[in-house]
């Protein structure tokens, strides 16, 4: 019905009734079992779950019916967000043959269908650049949960994602007075050091994956110093390609990270 009149009315009916199946099915299965899925009640999990659930259900007729690009925004980044806290959860925790409850596999599937859909949605102009973007890092800092499950390194991925992407979200001037300033060039960086602060353990995670044993405080320091290099690229190369000081901090970040891994 809703296809033919395109009526909003008609359409909550809808995401009522699928709300109300799925909450019932969780409910009946999952809600009152006392267990912790990664330290997270089930109870909790369930209602995460369900308002995953609702959203997703919303979203597509909102979308038809032409609701504001902001608002289809918020609610996909809201989705984006909570369905990746249900992910980390039932990835970390693993059978008794050792397999992980969920699927890798899914992960990939679900950051993969995420990434293309904030594509689509920003280039059909019913989703805001700064909206598609952080759907981006969300669903791309999920990929994290497929290479060091268990390791509560969800939130760390997506600050670090954030921050080293965030100069693709902002246009390069071509006059003098439209280009970045260094303050906020520098607040960028600022921005990008905490988030790998707030991220060393994940490196460190990666650097014992990588070498097979734990790394000393040089590796992991220069890990440190070539992943901050790394995420300032980007932001050099927009927006501060005409500063040569820049380029010389950027060089001597990058060569110091190897030298110390190198150690």
């Amino acid at each position: 019905r809703f296809h033919a009149t395109r009526s909003l009315a008609d359409y909550s009916l809808f995401v009522c009734g699928a709300t109300a199946c799925g909450g019932w099915f969780l409910a009946h299965n999952f809600w009152s079992l006392k267990v912790d899925i990664d330290g997270t009640p089930m109870e909790e999990l369930c209602q995460f779950l369900l308002l995953s659930l609702a959203v997703a259900a919303a979203a597509p007729g909102l979308a038809a019916v032409g609701c504001t690009p902001s608002t289809l925004g918020l609610l996909l980044c809201a989705h984006a967000l909570v369905f990746a806290r249900c992910e980390d959860a039932l990835h970390a925790e693993a059978h008794e043959d050792g397999e992980p409850m969920y699927p890798p596999y899914l992960v990939l599937i679900t950051s993969a269908a995420g990434v293309m859909l904030a594509g689509k949605l920003e280039g059909d102009g019913r989703v805001p650049r700064p909206f598609a973007w952080l759907m981006r890092c969300i669903h791309g800092g999920k990929l994290a949960l497929v290479l060091l499950p268990g390791s509560h390194s969800l939130a760390p991925s997506i600050l670090v994602a954030l921050a080293a992407s965030a100069p693709y979200v902002v246009e390069p001037g071509k006059k003098r007075k439209e280009r970045m300033g260094a303050l906020r060039g520098v607040a960028h960086v600022a921005f990008l050091a905490a988030s790998l602060l707030h991220a060393r353990f994940a490196v460190f995670d990666v650097v014992f994956a990588v070498t097979g044993h734990r790394p000393s405080d040089a590796t992991l320091f220069g890990g440190l110093l070539l992943s901050a290099g790394v995420g300032v690229t980007p932001l050099v190369r927009r927006h501060f390609q005409h500063v040569p000081l820049a380029r010389r901090l950027l060089m001597l970040v990058v060569v110091a990270g190897a030298m110390l891994i190198a150690l």
